[in-house]
């Protein structure tokens, strides 16, 4: 509390604390870590749940004429699919399905992984490794949405931790 009081002719300042105000403060500080470890935990589970319905979702299908990157890859990709016992090429969505999108937080640290253990994966959503037909129809393409996720994230935690918009 703030008093201005006139005092011979002069103005001073009295100030003071209320204890409750001290106490508040106190609990405050002890709870911004528990605090913290809370948000951090909503926004990794809001930016998982991004990342599951950017990376699963449904995978256009490729429209003719097909545009291989070289011979050698469209040989390599035929052969590949009668190994696999997919010749002529059905849609089994094992790729959609295929990610895994776990999510921990340590302390104040969160991790978030994105990972599709198909072996074609990389060939139809990799960057620098996509194959022309999968960008002609439209396939995502992983890392640039994970590198929009991890910046949405980054700004969602810094707000919380330094601006107190605890959204």
């Amino acid at each position: 509390m703030v008093e201005l009081s006139p005092m011979l002719g002069k103005q001073f300042v009295q100030m003071s604390l209320r204890g409750d105000i001290l106490d508040r403060a106190a609990n405050s500080i002890a709870n911004s870590a528990d605090r913290q470890r809370h948000e951090q935990v909503k926004i990794g589970r809001s930016v998982k749940y991004y990342l599951e319905k950017a990376l699963k979702q449904e995978i256009p299908k490729s429209k003719p004429p097909i545009r291989w990157k070289s011979e050698r890859q469209r040989i390599a990709a035929i052969r590949r699919m009668k190994a696999m016992g997919n010749y002529p090429y059905v849609r089994t969505g094992d790729l959609q399905r295929g990610w895994r999108i776990e999510f921990r937080v340590q302390r104040f640290d969160g991790v978030i992984t994105a990972s599709n253990h198909v072996p074609y994966s990389r060939y139809v959503n990799g960057e620098g490794w996509q194959q022309p037909f999968h960008e002609d129809t439209g396939h995502i393409v992983a890392e640039p949405i994970m590198r929009e996720a991890e910046d949405v994230w980054m700004g969602r935690s810094a707000a919380a931790w330094f601006v107190g918009d605890l959204r």
